[in-house]
């Protein structure tokens, strides 16, 4: 069974295609590279930056592993500025916006559902 696949991000086990002869195409560098080739257990090639390496051995590397805790992040925010009939102020203060005439049904319906997610999300504060 195969240890790596293409597109693996593989890292060269410390002493391993390091320090060779300067300009030597087995100089390979210590950070990630993307395994572009892998014929058999004894023979891959990596993409070292812009260039391809020569057949290197797959024994002398180790899957490359994240520098440190991968998460997403997802946040809420209020962002200010018209929507509708309810302008929200920086802070969060929804404002309903004056008109000369009436609103509509579904301009109310609107403005209270913008003024119940805004009061959602301060509870949630």
């Amino acid at each position: 069974m195969a240890k790596f696949k293409i597109g693996d991000m593989v890292v060269p086990k410390d002493g391993s295609y390091i320090g060779n002869t300067a300009g030597s195409p087995y100089n390979l560098p210590r950070k990630p590279m993307l395994v572009i080739s892998y014929l058999d257990d004894t023979c891959m090639k990596v993409l070292a930056g812009a260039n391809e390496s020569p057949p290197v051995n797959p024994k002398c590397f180790d899957f490359a592993t994240a520098a440190g805790p991968v998460r997403t992040v997802t946040r809420k925010e209020i962002v200010s500025g018209v929507y509708g009939i309810v302008s929200v102020a920086p802070d969060g203060t929804p404002m309903l916006t004056p008109k000369l005439r009436k609103y509509t049904t579904a301009e109310m319906r609107a403005a209270a559902n913008i003024i119940n997610e805004l009061a959602d999300f301060l509870d949630a504060a």
